[in-house]
């Protein structure tokens, strides 16, 4: 990056007032269309998978910021469209593009299901999931023994979930909608950058949660973002946003750990932790035929960047996990006045 102009644009993470431009629009742009040719390239005998690859619903323009307190990027809000979020209502995707995620997702899951079992996924427990897009993690919940819920605004997504057995209410999150329901578990999964009030939902959630429940977010992470465009050669540094499901950075906002932790603790939460990960996305043929594409190599990686003052662990994504136990706050706190003591995050690799 040749230069750090600062930016009077509020960060939605933490409220700080400046920022850092980390990359123009013009050069966001153009780093989506890298992406977008290379994986249709590596994807030419699955184009349907360059969906949500290379091809985001949040495409929209805008300059890709860095919080210079909290340290989150941000795509700028001034540039946000209005109506963003009715997007995902008439979000279309190919049945054939489905099918291959749902098996992909459940191969995931069930692989990881030591990890999910110890954050909420066994028999009988009651799960919800904000933003359970086609139902597999609903299914595969469901699989081992547990009640499981999703909220998605997306119509053709709720569809084919339900179409598999899936139980989904495909409206906004509304906290009364259930009834004084309570849950064992809040999973979080690949949608948390996109809220436009994350702080409610937290709220909401730890009041949908039994005492002892578990909050379960993946969200991309800032660190790896700001360490892709300010410590590698560009090329590097946009092959892996590109196989990492960030080329473009087509997301709302990228969380540091810091500020995700904040807004976490603000709502009621206790015993904050985090693991990072990759995507488990068709993304990563961005890889293929370089020395990428060796996960070892990828793992070495992403922990020299940690090691390499970039404020937080820098993996690709992270999945931060904090447990419910005290009475939850009826009201919402804005970012900029929350008191809560800020906690350091424990991290695990992924």
């Amino acid at each position: 990056m040749r230069s750090d102009p600062h930016v009077e644009s509020r960060c939605p993470a933490c409220g700080a007032r400046w920022a850092t431009l980390l990359r123009s629009a013009e050069d966001l742009l153009a780093d989506s269309r890298w992406t977008r040719d290379l994986l249709t390239d590596r994807l030419s005998d699955e184009p349907v998978m360059l969906k949500d690859t290379a091809v985001f619903t949040q495409d929209y323009r805008a300059d890709l910021l860095v919080c210079r307190a909290c340290q989150s990027v941000f795509r700028d809000p001034s540039a946000v469209p209005a109506g963003r979020m009715d997007r995902y209502v008439t979000d279309h995707y190919d049945p054939a593009y489905l099918d291959r995620m749902w098996v992909g997702f459940i191969a995931g899951y069930q692989r990881d299901h030591p990890w999910n079992a110890a954050h909420g996924v066994r028999a009988g427990a009651r799960i919800l999931e904000i933003g359970s897009w086609f139902g597999a993690f609903l299914i595969y919940a469901t699989h081992h023994g547990a009640h499981a819920i999703g909220v998605d605004l997306g119509t053709e997504a709720a569809a084919y979930a339900r179409r598999h057995g899936a139980t989904v209410i495909t409206a906004p999150f509304d906290v009364n909608a259930f009834d004084g329901q309570r849950f064992h578990a809040v999973w979080i999964l690949n949608c948390f950058e996109q809220l436009s009030d994350p702080g409610q939902v937290l709220l909401d959630a730890a009041r949908l949660l039994e005492p002892g429940g578990h909050l379960v977010i993946r969200t991309p992470n800032a660190a790896f973002i700001r360490f892709a465009y300010t410590r590698c050669p560009p090329t590097l540094g946009r092959r892996l946003l590109a196989g990492t499901n960030l080329g473009g950075v087509a997301y709302a906002v990228s969380y540091s750990t810091h500020a995700l932790t904040r807004l976490i603790t603000a709502a009621g939460f206790t015993g904050v932790a985090v693991r990072g990960r990759e995507h488990a996305s068709p993304a990563r043929r961005a890889f293929t035929s370089t020395p990428l594409a060796w996960q070892p190599g990828r793992r070495a990686l992403y922990r020299l960047a940690s090691a390499r003052g970039m404020a937080g662990p820098a993996w690709p994504w992270m999945d931060i996990t904090a447990t419910r136990h005290a009475e939850p706050r009826q009201g919402s706190d804005s970012v900029t006045s929350q008191s809560a003591r800020v906690t350091g995050a424990a991290y695990v690799r992924f």
